[in-house]
C-alpha cells in the first residue's frame, strides 16, 4: 500500500467513527469547570470567572491566539473598519487574522464586543487543531463543526447545549481546556479530489504551541517532608514519583496525591510545574477530630462526623506524616497520643486513598493548639500570643532554621503580615519544632474581648471555643 493509499483509509476511517448524534450526554459541573479556570489561568491562556458571562469576540481573538503560543503582542491597526489601534486587544485581534483563526464579517468589520456563541467558539478550535475539512464534509457550519468538536473531545464534560446562544466563561473554560490536549492531524495533499491528512497523534496545542508536557505521578516529597524519611528540597520544590521539580504553586497539603501536571522547562532549564488536575477524581480525603473516632487498630480506623461514617484499612504501605514530617515507624498509639501524651482533643486526621480503593495510603495526623494573637514582629517574624504561662512566642524567621506555612481554613495561603491581634490560630508544631503548619480563623465576631486562652475567647461576656478549624464556637 502506496503512502496515498494509506491517508485515504485512515481518512475513511475516521469519518465512519464519527457520529450523527449531536446530544453530549455527560452533564457539565461546577467544579469541572472550576479546575478548567484554574488550570487556563494557571498556563497563562486566559483568565476567566465562573460565570454566566459571555465572552466578546475581541476577548476570545486574545485567548486564541495564547493558544497558538503567542503572547503580550503590542497593540496595532488592523485591517477591520472597527479595530483601531488603541482599541483593546487590538494586537491579538489583526493576529488571529494573520493566522487565519478569526475573521471579520463581509462587511469589513469585526465587531469585537459582540458576544460568541457556542457555534462561533467551536469553529477555530476544530480549524486549529486540523479537522477542518472533516467539519466540512460533515455539513460545514454549524452542525458540522459540532459533530466534530464532539467526537475529537472538545466538548468533553460540557453537557447539553444551545449552539446559538452565548457561550458562558465557564463552559467555554472546559471547551478550551479539552482543545488543548486534541490529538491535531496536519493537511498534506488533495489528489484526484481525495483528501491526505498525515496522522500526528501524539501532536497538540500543548505541546507543540505552548512547550507544555504532562507528566502523572504522585507527590512524594515537599519541603516539610517525604513520604518516608527527610526532605532536603527547598521552598520552590516538589518530588513526583522520583523526580524533583521547580514549582511556585503551594502543593504542601496535596503530598501524597497522584494528579497529571503540567509541566515547563523555563529559560534556566529547570523543569516547572505550572499546574495540575486530579484527571480521574481518584484522590479521596476524609477528614475528621480524633473525636470523631469509633474504632482503632493498627490495621483500620472507623469515624463518624456530621455528614459522614466510614472505614478505612491500613495496610504495611501506609505512609503517616505526624505534625508535618514522616514517621517511619508507627502504630494506632500515635494516632491517639499528642506530643505531651494528652490525648485527642486537638487533632486533626486526615485519611487519603489516592487510587480509591478503599485503603488509606497516607495518614496525616495533624496536633494543634489554639492560640489567640497578641502582637506579630512581622521584621523578625515572631508572633506572640496572649494568656500564655510561658509567654508563647513561635519565632518564624530564616536565622531560627525554621519552615512554615500559613494559611487560612481552606488552606489557601496567608501572609505573616496579614496577621493581626485577636486571630485565633491552630498551630502545628513538629516535633524538632522546626516545622509549623498555622491556619488562621475565618470566622468573626464583632465585640469587646475581656478575656482569652489558648482556646477560648470572651466577646461581650460571651465565651468561645475553638474547632478545629480555627473556627469560633460559642460555648452551648
Amino acid at each position: 500500500m502506496n503512502r496515498f493509499m494509506k491517508t485515504a483509509t485512515f481518512f475513511v476511517a475516521l469519518i465512519l467513527s464519527f457520529s450523527i448524534c449531536t446530544a453530549f450526554a455527560q452533564a457539565a459541573s461546577s467544579d469541572t469547570e472550576a479546575e478548567a479556570i484554574r488550570i487556563l489561568k494557571d498556563l497563562g491562556v486566559a483568565d476567566l470567572s465562573q460565570s454566566e458571562e459571555p465572552i466578546t469576540r475581541g476577548e476570545f481573538a486574545k485567548i486564541l491566539v495564547n493558544m497558538m503560543g503567542r503572547k503580550d503582542i503590542a497593540p496595532s491597526d488592523t485591517i477591520f473598519c472597527d479595530v483601531k489601534r488603541d482599541e483593546k486587544n487590538s494586537g491579538y485581534i489583526q493576529a488571529a487574522a494573520d493566522e487565519k483563526i478569526l475573521s471579520g464579517y463581509s462587511d469589513g468589520y469585526f465587531r469585537p464586543f459582540d458576544s460568541v456563541t457556542y457555534y462561533q467558539a467551536l469553529k477555530p478550535l476544530v480549524n486549529m487543531t486540523g479537522y477542518e475539512r472533516y467539519a466540512t464534509v460533515k455539513g460545514g457550519f454549524p452542525m458540522g463543526y459540532s459533530i466534530v468538536a464532539d467526537n475529537i473531545g472538545i466538548l468533553r464534560g460540557v453537557g447539553s447545549i444551545n449552539g446559538n446562544e452565548p457561550i458562558t466563561q465557564g463552559k467555554l473554560a472546559v471547551i478550551l481546556k479539552n482543545t488543548l490536549t486534541v490529538s491535531m492531524l496536519e493537511f498534506d495533499s488533495v489528489t484526484n479530489g481525495d483528501i491526505g491528512y498525515t496522522n500526528t497523534s501524539g501532536k497538540t496545542l500543548l505541546k507543540d504551541k505552548l512547550n507544555i508536557y504532562l507528566v502523572e505521578g504522585q507527590i512524594k516529597a515537599n519541603k516539610f517532608t517525604q513520604l518516608s524519611g527527610i526532605s532536603n528540597l527547598d521552598d520552590d520544590q516538589i518530588k513526583i514519583d522520583d523526580k524533583v521539580f521547580y514549582t511556585d504553586i503551594d502543593l504542601t497539603y496535596e503530598l501524597g496525591k497522584n494528579y497529571l501536571f503540567y509541566i515547563k522547562d523555563d529559560t534556566e532549564g529547570k523543569e516547572a510545574v505550572l499546574s495540575y488536575e486530579d484527571k480521574y477524581d481518584k484522590n479521596k480525603v476524609e477528614v475528621f477530630s480524633g473525636e470523631d473516632i469509633v474504632s482503632l487498630t493498627n490495621s483500620s480506623i472507623s469515624y463518624k462526623t456530621d455528614d459522614t461514617k466510614g472505614t478505612m484499612s491500613f495496610t504495611a504501605d501506609t505512609d503517616m506524616i505526624y505534625n508535618g514530617r514522616a514517621k517511619l515507624s508507627w502504630s494506632s498509639a500515635d494516632i491517639l497520643t499528642d506530643l505531651s501524651g494528652n490525648g485527642i482533643k486537638n487533632v486533626e486526621i486526615r485519611l487519603l486513598d489516592n487510587d480509591d480503593n478503599g485503603k488509606c495510603d497516607v495518614i496525616f495526623v495533624n496536633y494543634y493548639t489554639n492560640m489567640t494573637v497578641d502582637r506579630v514582629n512581622t521584621l523578625d517574624s515572631i508572633i506572640n500570643f496572649k494568656n500564655s504561662s510561658a509567654g508563647r512566642k513561635i519565632n518564624l524567621s530564616k536565622d531560627a532554621d525554621v519552615m512554615y506555612i500559613i494559611t487560612d481554613a481552606d488552606n489557601n495561603k496567608v501572609n505573616i503580615e496579614d496577621i493581626e491581634e485577636w486571630n485565633v490560630l491552630s498551630v502545628t508544631e513538629s516535633l524538632d519544632k522546626k516545622a509549623y503548619m498555622i491556619r488562621v480563623g475565618r470566622e468573626y465576631v464583632e465585640g469587646e474581648v475581656s478575656a482569652a486562652g489558648d482556646d477560648f475567647v470572651v466577646i461581650n461576656d460571651k465565651e468561645y471555643n475553638y474547632d478545629a478549624k480555627g473556627y469560633l464556637v460559642p460555648e452551648l
